[in-house]
């Protein structure tokens, strides 16, 4: 008889849409705890294209709209959620870290705490040790 290794449910989570004017992040949000919540393991989130902008620590959204900058935030403190930002989509979107605010002359960063730029490589690697991907446009 032979014996099956049971892997643990694993996903690599990419949200695309805009914090603003799109449910990308409540979804993804909402996908993410659960999945959390049962145990299983959560590798990365990618933010990507209109999806970076939700790293920016300057966001002030309506007393009436989902602050999903620091939801994710609380996440990645509870969980030690990986909150990687794609750096091209973050700069072009005004997002900008600490190393790059250096490299660009630009007087001080908005990269909200808790999140980080990466390259893409490091989006391709995580999905490649996850079970499932999870896009949320």
């Amino acid at each position: 008889m032979k014996h099956s290794s049971i892997q643990q449910e694993s996903f690599t989570i990419l949200v695309t849409g805009s914090v603003l004017g799109s449910q990308a992040n409540e979804s993804a949000l909402r996908f993410a705890i659960a999945a959390l919540e049962q145990g299983k393991s959560v590798k990365q989130v990618f933010f990507y294209s209109e999806g970076a902008s939700v790293a920016n620590s300057k966001l002030l959204p309506l007393a009436d709209e989902l602050h999903a900058t620091k939801l994710w935030q609380g996440l990645q403190r509870d969980y030690g959620l990986d909150l990687s930002v794609c750096i091209a989509s973050a700069e072009r979107r005004g997002v900008v870290g600490a190393q790059s605010a250096d490299d660009h002359q630009i007087d001080g960063q908005n990269l909200a705490d808790g999140f980080s730029v990466v390259g893409l490589a490091q989006f391709h690697n995580a999905m490649l040790s996850s079970s499932h991907l999870m896009r949320f446009a």
